[in-house]
């Protein structure tokens, strides 16, 4: 996430679900944050182990993220730092959208 303030804070949540990006972001206008992520499949498709994986933000993911979100927000501030990170969740390897598990319908996974 990221600090913003004024117009910024009145946004809706946004996904830019066609577009190359895939950003989508929303305002926490309580913490003055602007949360941010992506459902492109360069962002979501690493697969990692689970009990040993790089916990860091890497710099070049961390500007391919800002890229896509000032490209949306042109007048956002630049200046700042990207101040947290969700790092690992299960994706769908088909459409990197989250798996959460097994439904109560044998065979089907949401």
């Amino acid at each position: 996430h990221k600090y913003v303030d004024g117009d910024y804070l009145d946004l809706p949540f946004t996904a830019d679900g066609w577009g190359p990006s895939g950003i989508y972001f929303m305002p926490r206008r309580a913490n003055k944050q602007l949360v941010f992520g992506s459902v492109a499949h360069r962002f979501e498709s690493e697969i990692v182990d689970p009990d040993d994986y790089n916990e860091s933000l890497d710099s070049d993911v961390r500007q391919d993220y800002l890229n896509c979100l000032f490209h949306r927000l042109p007048g956002l501030v630049q200046q700042g730092e990207v101040v947290g990170f969700s790092s690992m969740y299960t994706v769908n390897q088909d459409d990197v959208h989250p798996m959460i598990g097994e439904t109560k319908v044998s065979g089907l996974w949401a």
